[in-house]
């Protein structure tokens, strides 16, 4: 006669479970090096250079209103590229902590270690911090979106006047 405790019989579906949340996380990671920040790199290149060449050849007196409020505007988004670059690496950090804690996870399920009349309770842990990261990449990605497309909307009238002098 064997003899099995629901925690065993459980094994499987954790297993399975913690399958697809590793699997969750490749797809996490995966969207997003599809959202490299590069473009955003060349960009704030790009403005120190314009910002330099404004600062050196124009007055605040020689600006319209209107165009002063889009410089502004433009300043402020170039002043935001470095935090969604750190945005970026803390999502790296996050998917490699995820990642290191759902697979010491699934060796204590594999192994039956550790306490596992709780592992129900870690497997749907690891599933909210999931999510959480999943909101974080999205948060992400509409911000840089953001930024892409502010920063393609003004860019070549600032470059414009920096190198012209006219609006």
């Amino acid at each position: 006669m064997i003899f099995q405790s629901c925690t065993d019989l459980k094994k499987g579906g954790q297993l399975s479970n913690l399958d697809q949340l590793s699997k969750t996380i490749d797809s996490i990671e995966i969207v997003l090096n599809e959202n490299r920040i590069d473009t955003l790199k060349k960009m704030h290149d790009s403005a120190k250079v314009i910002s330099a060449q404004i600062g050196e050849f124009h007055s605040a007196d020689t600006l319209s209103l209107v165009f002063a409020m889009k410089l502004d505007d433009y300043k402020l988004m170039v002043e935001s590229i470095p935090e969604i670059k750190m945005y970026q690496i803390q999502l790296k950090e996050g998917i490699a902590e995820l990642r290191t804690s759902v697979t010491n996870l699934r060796k204590d399920v594999t192994n039956s270690s550790g306490q596992k009349n709780r592992y129900s309770e870690f497997i749907s842990f690891e599933k909210r911090k999931i999510d959480l990261l999943r909101d974080a990449l999205n948060s992400f990605i509409d911000l840089r979106d953001k930024i892409i497309n502010d920063f393609s909307s003004v860019e070549e009238e600032v470059r414009n006047f920096a190198f012209s002098g006219t609006e």
